[in-house]
């Protein structure tokens, strides 16, 4: 899975002369909100105009955005895939006093890229919601958040990485991170992109109890 982080520009975009990639991950890049309300009055366009991108290009999109469903702010995450949009994961868990809420469950997405778990701002920080992606079949996990990355933050995401036996990519603000399975730092290559490589293989773990009577 080849996976192309933005952290600049404002709405997704992608040009003619860029590497060939599987998945585009955009970081919350515009302080506009999407407001549900006008996007389905058509007074704007913004999900459908990246749903036609990830068309043209044949591809997985995943957006951040702060969404306003008529006053309820929220980190959200829009993935959408060969044309169409797949759906919307909120940020499920909201740690301190934050402006945003928390929105509804986080979401596994079966894409053309692959199935993918979407974590959105303080989600990263659930160690459960992590397990329950491993569980439920995804490949890899998918973060972004709006705040900037801080020393805890690649502690945690390596540890998770580890623990649950997916990698993961994350975006802190403007600042990228991938960890391959083992928890280690994965750099991109040369093109800006990360090859993200799911495991293939599964120990199961087993507990012996014994009993008296």
């Amino acid at each position: 899975m080849r996976i192309k982080t933005d952290t600049e520009r404002e709405y997704p975009e992608i040009t003619e002369n860029e590497p060939k990639f599987d998945l585009l991950l955009c970081g919350f890049n515009t302080k506009k909100r999407i407001r549900y309300g006008k996007e389905l009055s058509g007074e704007t366009n913004v999900l459908k105009d990246v749903a036609a991108l990830s068309e043209r290009k044949n591809l997985t999109i995943v957006a951040a955005f702060d969404t306003d469903n008529y006053g309820i702010i929220k980190h959200s995450a829009c993935v959408f895939d060969r044309g169409k949009l797949l759906g919307i994961s909120d940020m499920s868990v909201s740690l301190g006093d934050s402006p945003y809420m928390p929105g509804g469950s986080a979401k596994i997405f079966d894409t053309s890229a692959g199935k993918i778990g979407v974590a959105v701002g303080d989600d990263l920080y659930s160690y459960d919601l992590m397990r329950a992606f491993a569980l439920c079949g995804a490949e890899a996990v998918i973060a972004v958040g709006r705040r900037q990355k801080r020393e805890p933050d690649g502690i945690i995401t390596r540890a998770y990485a580890y623990l649950t036996g997916l990698p993961i990519i994350a975006l802190f603000g403007k600042c990228a991170v991938s960890v391959n399975v083992k928890g280690e730092i994965s750099p991109a290559d040369e093109y800006g992109v990360y090859e993200v490589e799911p495991l293939t293989e599964y120990a199961l773990k087993t507990t012996r109890v014994k009993f008296y009577v």
